[in-house]
């Protein structure tokens, strides 16, 4: 138990009370109900999301062939191991991050006059989310391309080929030409 060693101590909060929170690296709640995959990224593994942001997305120079987002994603992929599964869980990955951004890029302030559809689009946005983890994050258990591909192919490769082509679609304000010199668009 950290507790009873301090490890997990971080100090105190406004009130005075002590904080232990050092040591938690997983956030549940934003694991099991994110809206985006980045929330549910986060939420999984904390202080190692934390790491790569520093690490390696806010490093990428803008000249750099590939988004830091992407380039994030393949370092994961490396770090897993070698597995073809990895890989494409990873890559897959990187595209739903790229498309969410976009999707939230043109929907999301038309959701936010009205609470109800503020409800209505965090419910949507959190139900695709688990939809396509779960569909990309099988195949990092399934291990073997050739099984990946298989269970991909019951879905006519459809949720693939969705993410793949929202995130290649250029829309204004999109990373790519609001990157250069600046750090306004991560999100």
């Amino acid at each position: 138990q950290t507790s009873h060693t301090g490890l997990g101590f971080s100090g105190y909060d406004k009130e005075g009370k002590p904080v232990w929170d050092v040591c938690k690296n997983v956030h549940l709640l934003d694991v099991e109900f994110g809206t985006n995959i980045r929330a549910v990224v986060n939420g999984w593994n904390v202080t190692t999301s934390l790491w790569l942001r520093r690490v390696c997305y806010d490093r990428v120079p803008p000249s750099f062939v590939a988004s830091p987002n992407m380039t994030v994603w393949m370092l994961s992929a490396m770090w897993h191991g070698f597995y073809p599964s990895y890989y494409l869980t990873f890559v897959c990955c990187g595209f739903i991050t790229e498309a969410a951004r976009k999707m939230r890029r043109l929907l999301h302030h038309h959701f936010q006059t009205d609470p109800v559809k503020k409800r209505l689009y965090d419910v949507v946005t959190a139900v695709t989310t688990l939809f396509f983890t779960d569909f990309t994050a099988i195949c990092f258990q399934l291990l073997f391309l050739d099984k990946c591909l298989q269970l991909w192919s019951y879905f006519l490769y459809i949720p693939f080929v969705m993410v793949v082509v929202v995130s290649c679609i250029p829309i204004p304000g999109d990373y790519k030409t609001t990157r250069i010199g600046t750090k306004q668009s991560q999100e």
